[in-house]
């Protein structure tokens, strides 16, 4: 499941002082690096670095056979490398005036990392309170503007993939975690009876939910593979309206709306090992959180 280690990891580490997150700024500094130095592959990128208030872009890639378990043994939250020659690559490149971020997963042009195939493969980026981000706003007030480019590639073995924004926040002793997919696949697959829903999944202490986001009460969607999207998401609306309907639970009189992460994602499922399978390309432009109003793009 995406992350959840590595969110679990970082979850309680103390933030920062209080600091403008990079977040809030147009385009992308070189300031990204994964969680553990220790582990393989390990990925820094260091050359704009620090941010105000020491903060850095936390990076995440796995591929899973099972739940939060890597299909080759690597260490969950950086099971896969990247930019060394495979599948994965993280890159900088100046486009509408701005350093725009580019992430990509091409299992078309490099083989699965994993011996089997059919593995969900997935590749973030998050401004996290436990790597020095934010100030994020509480969960019910948050809102986040998202500008980029998405396109998606899919060879004769018929791989696909997703993309959007995820948030992980915490009350009533659970780390909860909430998906909404800008673009997803038609033929991903859908496991609940609800439009909007494609999956919720539970393990102690934790809850995970899909939302499809052209199924929404209110519509995220981008507009067309490898055109230009500008998507204001309402996140604490969203959070409500999974609260009134018992998806998720209500925090307590006078407990905190906690907002622990937030961050854009690709995910891919790729159906063999074999290449020619799916490219997940993201271009990103600005990623900007606010509590109560949707920021004003600076970036054109």
């Amino acid at each position: 499941m995406r992350t959840l280690l590595l969110v679990a990891a970082l979850l309680f580490a103390a933030p920062a002082a209080a600091q403008v997150s990079q977040a809030t700024n147009a385009g992308f500094a070189k300031c990204v690096r994964s969680s553990n130095p220790a582990l393989p592959n390990y990925f820094s990128e260091s050359a704009e670095c620090p941010i105000a208030g020491n903060h850095y872009w936390l990076l995440g890639t796995q591929a899973e056979k099972a739940f939060a378990t890597s299909c080759d043994n690597g260490p969950n939250g950086q099971s896969v490398p990247i930019n060394v020659g495979g599948p994965l690559t993280l890159t900088w490149e100046p486009s509408n005036g701005v350093n725009a971020l580019r992430m990509r997963a091409d299992f078309y042009s490099y083989r699965h990392p994993c011996v089997e195939g059919g593995q969900y493969t997935w590749f973030s980026l998050m401004d996290h309170l436990g790597s020095g981000g934010g100030p994020l706003p509480a969960a019910d007030v948050l809102q986040v503007h998202f500008q980029g480019i998405y396109n998606e590639v899919i060879g004769d073995q018929k791989g696909k993939s997703r993309m959007g924004v995820s948030w992980y926040g915490t009350w009533g002793g659970k780390l909860m975690s909430v998906d909404v997919q800008l673009y997803t696949h038609a033929e991903w697959g859908d496991n609940h009876p609800d439009p909007d829903i494609l999956v919720v999944t539970e393990a102690p202490g934790f809850l995970y939910v899909q939302l499809r986001g052209d199924k929404m009460p209110t519509a995220y969607v981008i507009p067309a593979l490898g055109g230009g999207f500008d998507v204001d998401i309402d996140f604490g609306a969203v959070l409500k309206n999974l609260i009134a309907r018992g998806i998720l639970p209500a925090p307590a009189a006078g407990e905190a709306w906690t907002t622990q992460v937030v961050g854009p994602f690709i995910e891919t499922t790729a159906p063999t090992r074999n290449r020619r399978s799916v490219v997940a390309d993201l271009w990103m432009y600005l990623f900007q959180t606010s509590a109560g109003a949707t920021p004003v793009c600076t970036c054109h």
